[in-house]
Parts: C-alpha cells; structure tokens; sequence
C-alpha cells in the first residue's frame, strides 16, 4: 500500500491516509470534510465515485481516459484506479456550496536569465557591447572594469561577459594595469570607413600646409551626432597643451571647430543640445542658450570661429569650415594656440584658405 497526498482546493481538506483495494475506498470517502463539516451523506459521495471510476474494481481496470482522471461533478475530480492512486483535487466547475471555484494556476515556464537581463530589459547583447565600446569616446581611453560598469550601467557579470568576448577579437586590448584600452583590430576596421577615409586623405596635405605655417595644433573634426568628432590631429611644438586625441568627441558648443559644426546643422540638433543642458568645460564656455544662439549667427555670417578658454583653460582656436558636394559643411579646420596670444585675427586668412583649399578638393 501507499500513501496518497492530499491536493488542497478552496473548502477540501483531505488527509494523508492509506490507498489500495476497493474495502479501502469507503473509509477513503468518509475523510472528506468540507469547509469542516460533512455535507453530503456517504451514500451520495459514493455514487460521485462510482460515477466518475465506473464502478468497483472495473472501474480500477477501466480505460485510461478515466485513469487521467474524470469529472465527479460539483467541482470534485478523482483520480481513479492504479494510477490515480486514489488522489482527489478541485477542478474548475462548482464547489460543494454550489459557487464556482477558482480556476488553477497553471505553472510558469522557468526563464533562464542571462546576466544583466533583469536589470535591463529589452537591450540586446549587441546594444550592450557597443554601450561598452562608447564609454571609451568620451575621454576615457583607458579605463578599468568598474569605470566601465559605472558608465555604461550594465551589470557588473555583463560587463565582465562582454569584456571577454571584446579583448578576445581585438575590439578591446587589457593593459598590466587591469585597465582595458580599444584595441588594434578596432583601429583597422575604422579605417575602412570610406567617408572619414577620403576627407581625411584630401585634408591630410592642407593640414600638414598650415602646421608648417604655425607650428601649432592642427585639428580635422567632423559632426558625430550631437558631439565633435576629432578625425586628425598634427602637432609639432606647440606652446599649448590640449587633451584632443583623434577619435576623441567633444560637445559641439565648447570648441571652436564645434561651433562651426553646430552653426551649420540641422536645426534639430541645436534643439537637442539646448534640451540636454550646456555643459562648462572651461572659463570661457557659453553656457547661456541665448548666448549661443547669438554666437551661431555670427560664425554663419562671417564664415568662422574665434574661441578662447571655452574648451581648455589657456587655449584659443580659430575655425573654418569646409564644405562638400552641393556646398554642404562637412567638417572644420582649425589651428589652437595659447590663449596668452594678444591677436588672433591673423590666423583667420590662414585657416579659411586651408579650409578653402580641401573644399576645392572635395568638390573637384
């Protein structure tokens, strides 16, 4: 013999007990209590049995739909014969008191999570490998897995997964320091890109023109979105010292190839910048809406941009811009200098020409 279980349902309670021949099945049915109190007589709850088992031990052999189980009316199913096993559970129907008993919870599927999904739904594992790469564009050319986690706010475990894959194919290269850094291959499949290659290549000759008439920082940046995308850089000995890097991006409103930039896109864009807040970067950065607003008007009319403090404290720019097919702006010149010097209205001529000369370039 063996013990049946009890399957609890709204106003049943059934007790462990012993389950086995047909002299067993009247003890059985006499241990039913509903909400505490028998309310039918035993000769009705054998007839239920009978009913729904077909009856004595035929019932036990019957066939297997009835072993599956079978309706026993007023929100009873029992479970009968050798495999039933005797168990009686509240299907959905009538209960006892004539009210409609709760339709079971059928079990749920189990999710297996990967890291970070709970955290952040809908972001698939490719959103979240470039979220990885981009925090490395905003002045962080090294950084550590937490610096990583903190600015991307993935999961520290998707972090860690994503950082793996990334170094594995030379996306990202690990330094002796525990800090990660973009790697080689990334480099390499950059270059391929056919529109930052070409304006790179016409400009190149232009820019190495005006870094010899200076001596100072030279500088090709292009519009990446809402921010200065820093394409070249050429110094020799400059007096200044500033933190541009090629490939590093910059808020369009605090540097003068910026401003040249954003005086010339769309005018959405101008909006976007303006929603998000100006960001001060240096003494000199215009912070006020209107003020820039004013500023942009002005590098539109006169055809350049004179910058001083605005994106590093002792440095000044002056800026261009240069222009592609059907005359629209598709990047900046510009030479930085030290903000100590008194006049910079003699650069002026000397970007605008070398702007001119890569539009000539590009239009050609």
């Amino acid at each position: 013999m063996a013990y049946s279980s009890a399957v609890v349902g709204p106003g049943l309670l059934l007790g462990n007990r012993l389950v086995g021949r047909a002299a067993d099945r009247s003890a059985s049915l006499r241990a039913i209590v509903v909400n505490g109190e028998d309310r039918a007589g035993a000769g009705e709850r054998r007839s239920r049995v009978a009913r729904a088992c077909g009856g004595g031990a035929r019932g036990r052999r019957g066939d297997r739909a009835r072993e599956a189980g079978g309706e026993a009316g007023d929100g009873v199913s029992v479970q009968c014969g050798r495999s039933g096993g005797g168990r009686v559970a509240v299907s959905p129907g009538l209960a006892d008191d004539g009210r409609p008993s709760p339709r079971p919870v059928p079990p749920q599927p189990r999710r297996h999570a990967i890291a970070g999904n709970a955290a952040e739904p809908g972001r698939t594992v490719l959103s979240r490998a470039f979220a990885v790469l981009d925090s490395f564009l905003s002045g962080r050319p090294e950084q550590t897995h937490g610096e990583i986690t903190r600015a991307t706010g993935l999961a520290p475990a998707t972090v860690h997964r994503l950082l793996a894959e990334l170094t594995g194919w030379g996306a990202l290269e690990r330094t002796g320091r525990g800090r990660y850094r973009i790697g080689l291959r990334l480099w390499q499949l950059g270059a391929q890109a056919p529109g930052g290659r070409e304006l790179r290549d016409v400009a190149l000759p232009f820019l190495q023109d005006l870094l010899q008439v200076t001596h100072e920082v030279v500088h090709l940046v292009v519009l990446d979105g809402d921010r200065a995308l820093y394409l070249e850089k050429l110094e020799a000995h400059p007096d200044v010292v500033v933190t541009s890097r090629v490939g590093l991006r910059l808020p369009l409103h605090a540097a003068g190839p910026g401003k040249v930039l954003l005086a010339h896109a769309p005018p959405d864009c101008l909006e976007k910048i303006l929603a998000g807040g100006l960001e001060r970067r240096a003494s000199g950065t215009i912070t006020d809406p209107a003020r820039l607003r004013q500023v942009l008007a002005e590098v539109r009319l006169q055809g350049f941009c004179i910058s001083r403090d605005e994106m590093t404290e002792g440095a000044s720019s002056v800026a261009a811009p240069v222009r592609g097919p059907g005359d629209q702006v598709v990047a900046a010149i510009s030479v930085v200098v030290p903000s100590s010097t008194p006049n910079l209205s003699p650069l002026v001529p000397v970007v605008r020409m070398a702007a001119l000369g890569v539009t000539r370039a590009l239009q050609g």
